[in-house]
Parts: C-alpha cells; structure tokens; sequence
C-alpha cells in the first residue's frame, strides 16, 4: 500500500496545470518517484534535483490510485504518457477523472510469482507452499497455495486474507487410470490439469492457469518417487461445472474454433491452453488413440507428448 509523502510529483510528465492536478487529488490519487531513495540520496550530496531529472531521462513515476500503482513509467514511456494524456482530455470534470481511475484500477492484471525459482520447490516447513502473486505493477495481489495429496495437488488463493477454492488441480497419473478409459498406455506417467478457475478471478487477473500448471509440472519433474513425466493427457468436455466458461473448457472452445477456421486436429490442439503450455515444456507431439471416438464435438481426448 502507498500514501502521499513529500515525494509526490504534481508535474510528472504531462500533468502539470493546477486543474488537472486538483482532478486527481479530489479522487485521492497522487503521483511518487518510484526511485525517489536514490533521488533524496542525491539531494544530500547537494545536487539540484532539477539537475538530476535532466540528466536521468529514465527517472520513473506512479500514478498512485486507492493505495495501488495503476500506472507508471518514465517521461518517454508511450504507454505511462498515453494514461497522463487521457487524464488531461477529462481533467475539465472530477468526476470524469474518477471514472478513468477506476478503468485503471478494475482493468485486467497480470500475475506473475514474486520469485519463479520457487515455482515446483518444497517448503521449507509443513506441506502447503505459499507462492506471492504480484502484478505488472507489483502491487501484491495475494498468495497461491499448492497443497499435495500424493499424486495431486490442490490450489487456493489466499486473497484478503481468505483461502479461496479456484477449482484447479494438476495430478500426474500412471497406467492404472486407462481402466477410467484415458488415454495413457502401459508404463506412462502423463500430467493432467483440471483448471476450472472462477471466471471472477480470471475476467481480474491473467495468468493464473499459466503459473499453476508450471508449478505442478515442476514439482513432478522434481518428485522423482511419482515416475518421470512423460508428456500430458488432456480430457476437454462440455459439462455443467464449466457454467461460467458457456458449459465447456475452455481448451475443448479453442479446439474447435481453430478446427472450424481451417486448422489440422495437430495445430489445433496447439491452439488451446493446454496445447501451448505443454509444447512451451517440450511436449511437441499430439497423440490421437482412437480419432473417431476421441475427437468429438462434446469430448476431445489426446495426449502432449515428447
């Protein structure tokens, strides 16, 4: 969480009138220096700050909004100035400022782990590991919590200091499941996701399915006493439980607009989700055992393999 200090910026890029500053202070948002440590440290050596910011065209701003960066850059960044410049065209109404605020604040973020090297390790104490979850502008968004059941592993948020139940689970299945009719053959150890995350969380942050099937992968990569991870089989389905998605995955959706666009059952398959997290991994090969029942409209079944 921010709040103003003496580091506020008024005159940051392109806002700079009276009126345009007022817009914003009437909706609590201000601007900082994101490296204003190193600016103070100047400061006390005697060097003119006005000095320093025309020497340091790389001088980074925030634009500060409900105790969260909504947007940030430097003077020259396309992106930080496009948002100062909308700012400008609504400056005339308080209220008008207060609705492009909120745009930024409700937009979709992305989600990265605060440290990757993390992704897939144990912890240090207990069971469950706590990955923290950043966003683009690292604002700390929560963390994601892996709880392991053997050869599965069950993910929550830990949002506002609630655990969250986002219906996602990676599991590393051998031979024993083809008597549930899946396709993995004698010998195999295939990885499966069932990531079913609330569309509430997913219309919010992007990037959660992408972290939580990288971090169940690691883990079996790194849980040796499972078997060795040879590729992936992938159960897309129209079902009740995927209300929020229209009734169906969202892989079995993708599959079968890029078949209806043209597309070969192969590429298609690398067309969803799925298809290219397991091809990020090495896993190029799709493996069809029986097309004509394994390939429908209502169920699509395949394996991602080396």
């Amino acid at each position: 969480m921010f709040s103003p200090t003496e580091w506020v910026i008024p005159g940051a890029g392109f806002i700079s009138k009276t009126s345009e500053c007022d817009a914003l202070i009437q909706n609590g948002a201000f601007f900082m220096e994101l490296d204003a440590a190193a600016i103070m440290e100047n400061i006390n050596k005697g060097i003119n700050p006005d000095v320093i910011g025309a020497i340091s065209s790389n001088r980074k701003f925030a634009l500060v909004y409900k105790g969260e960066i909504i947007a940030q850059g430097s003077r020259y960044d396309k992106a930080y100035q496009k948002v100062l410049q909308e700012i400008r065209k609504v400056s005339y109404s308080s209220e008008k400022v207060g609705e492009y605020l909120e745009n930024l604040y409700n937009r979709r973020r992305l989600v990265s782990v605060e440290d990757t090297l993390l992704l897939g390790t144990l912890p240090e104490k207990g069971v469950k590991m706590f990955l923290k979850l950043f966003d683009e502008f690292g604002n700390n968004i929560g963390q994601l919590i892996r709880s392991p059941n053997r050869n599965e592993l069950y993910y929550k948020l830990l949002f506002g200091g609630k655990e969250i139940d986002i219906k996602s689970t990676i599991k590393l299945l051998d031979d024993k499941y083809r008597l549930r009719s899946l396709p993995i053959k004698e010998g195999e150890h295939l990885l499966y996701g069932d990531l079913n995350i609330p569309k509430e969380f997913t219309d919010r942050y992007a990037a959660l399915g992408q972290i939580i099937y990288e971090d169940g992968l690691k883990y079996f990569l790194n849980a040796k006493k499972y078997g060795k991870v040879d590729g992936t089989v992938s159960v897309w389905v129209k079902a009740d439980i995927y209300t929020d998605y229209g009734g169906q995955s969202i892989n079995l959706d993708q599959f079968w607009k890029a078949r209806d666009a043209g597309m070969s059952i192969e590429q298609a398959a690398f067309a969803t989700f799925a298809g290219k997290q397991a091809k990020k991994f090495g896993f190029v090969k799709v493996r069809i055992l029986d097309q004509d029942e394994q390939i429908t409209r209502n169920r699509v079944e395949l394996n991602f393999l080396k």
